[in-house]
């Protein structure tokens, strides 16, 4: 049902290609105020709750539309346990009050993390602590479409639809079974507002991504 629900919506009929390869995705602002879930709209059922957070104040509108809110404090959303291979793609959109993990895994382990969201700050990809970064040329006070592109050992990060840099490459090609939003597993959270999350176990190509963003 919420597959129909969703991928019903015109953009998602306009661009199937955008289906194909996604392990989960939830968009809050499509589904709108749920309680203490958000629901997988790829149909696989990898609905996601949400830690430490009040459904009341939580859901916010911010341009028209339903996001969720984190703290900074120890708010998280979480997913069921899930392994991409080394070839992913995390897709988000996002408004960051604070530099920190945006989406993360595992202790030492997350796919987008930013250590300053002024120009001179960079987003960070990181795997069982190797890790690769590229500048983002500024996040704070605005919305920002931001993705990271994972290709084996190769990384390409983007922000808006436009690729950040160069290709990184990844010291380690393990694969990651953990998602959380706002939370690394060591216990470091992010102050943000975030909307459409979708991980794939593919590597979009650049054409995608502008369309996602």
């Amino acid at each position: 049902m919420l597959w129909g629900r969703f991928a019903s919506r015109a953009s998602e009929a306009r661009y199937p290609q955008l289906w194909a390869g996604r392990v989960f995705a939830v968009c809050p602002s499509a589904q709108g105020p749920a309680g203490l879930n958000v629901y997988d709209t790829t149909g696989r059922g990898k609905h996601a709750t949400l830690n430490n957070m009040d459904a009341p104040t939580d859901w916010v509108r911010s341009r028209g539309q339903y996001v969720l809110d984190m703290d900074g404090s120890n708010d998280f959303v979480q997913f069921p346990t899930v392994t991409t291979s080394v070839q992913q793609t995390v897709s988000i959109h996002v408004s960051l009050r604070t530099a920190n993990i945006i989406v993360g895994g595992g202790t030492n382990t997350y796919a987008l993390y930013a250590d300053a969201l002024t120009s001179g700050g960079s987003l960070y990809y990181s795997v069982a602590g190797s890790f690769v970064s590229v500048v983002h040329g500024g996040l704070a006070s605005q919305w920002a479409h931001l993705a990271v592109v994972r290709d084996g050992t190769s990384v390409r990060f983007y922000k808006n639809g436009v690729q950040l840099g160069t290709a990184q490459t990844l010291p380690s090609s393990v694969s990651q079974s953990l998602f959380y939003v706002g939370r690394e597993g060591a216990g470091f959270y992010s102050s943000m507002q975030w909307d459409d999350l979708a991980i794939y176990n593919r590597a979009l190509k650049a054409g995608e991504i502008k369309l996602l963003a």
